[in-house]
């Protein structure tokens, strides 16, 4: 169903809305809220209390809903909210291997299923690698790694302090598309907002979004109305202008909502992004080409 889904898309953006029920009780109903936006919603099992959550993997996974699901248990060192050593997560999903959806194995887990575990079937599979405390020195070593697991998916997602932190990550993208892999490439925080607007047009087809203001679940994280609505997310491709307004202080301006509404009306393939920038001169070097 993921390959059907990325085969239908083209070359646009697929919205996944992460679904973060605190309760197996409401756990149906939230991902079928989350669903009416979505083109995939990210079951977030480490939401749940721990004594709910193989109830609650089975309950969704045993439901019928109109999108398809990602199932995620994040650990605690990967951003997540449940503290989970890799012997406790190998034991969670190899229960549910014989189940046919989606999940999101961190990178650890992934090679530790590549070495040995349950016959798998990897189209099912996004290996991802998350790293909250700016961008890792040894980034080109991780993303490696990550190419040597048979995910069909990757997902990298790195902290940037200013927007010129992008470009590793962009990098890695680069690098994805040379070799024909599926890489959700994401720099997170305010200072790599452009990755989540523009990735569709570099390849990066998938892109997150929040239900709501407060239902984020990674630093920069758009709503989805703000990602569908004023960004158009869905509308970005290779031939999109891109406009902007840059400063240090950009996420409280009007400028993208008028002018992003103005590009809408006069049928403008073109988007208008805020850009945090920190040093004028290393943006225009680095980032505008």
């Amino acid at each position: 169903m993921i390959r059907k889904l990325f085969e239908q898309s083209g070359r646009n953006a697929i919205v996944v809305i992460p679904a973060c029920a605190r309760s197996v009780t409401g756990l149906v109903e939230t991902i079928e809220r989350t669903a009416e936006r979505a083109d995939v919603v990210e079951v977030r099992l480490d939401y749940l209390p721990a004594s709910e959550i193989y109830a609650g993997a089975r309950l969704a996974l045993e439901s019928v809903f109109s999108v398809p699901l990602l199932l995620t248990l994040r650990p605690v060192a990967q951003g997540g909210e449940i503290d989970l050593d890799l012997a406790a997560r190998r034991e969670f999903w190899s229960t549910l291997s014989n189940h046919n959806s989606f999940f999101d194995w961190e990178l650890d887990l992934a090679e530790s299923f590549t070495v040995s575990g349950p016959s798998l079937d990897w189209d099912r599979i996004v290996c991802s690698y998350h790293h909250f405390q700016g961008v890792p020195s040894d980034l080109a070593a991780i993303f490696q790694r990550m190419m040597l697991t048979p995910a069909l998916i990757l997902k990298l997602a790195v902290m940037a302090g200013e927007i010129t932190d992008c470009l590793p990550v962009l990098n890695c993208l680069d690098h994805a598309r040379y070799a024909k892999r599926e890489l959700i490439a994401i720099a997170m925080g305010e200072a790599g907002l452009l990755t989540r607007l523009l990735g569709a047009a570099w390849g990066s087809r998938v892109t997150y979004a929040a239900a709501e203001a407060n239902c984020a679940t990674a630093p920069g994280q758009l709503t989805v109305a703000e990602l569908l609505d004023q960004f158009r997310v869905k509308n970005v491709n290779v031939d999109t202008q891109v406009f902007g307004i840059i400063g240090k202080t950009v996420s409280h301006s009007l400028s993208p909502a008028i002018h992003g509404a103005a590009l809408a009306n006069t049928g403008v393939d073109g988007v208008y992004i805020p850009l945090p920038v920190e040093k004028c001169g290393a943006f225009l070097r680095r980032v505008v080409h």
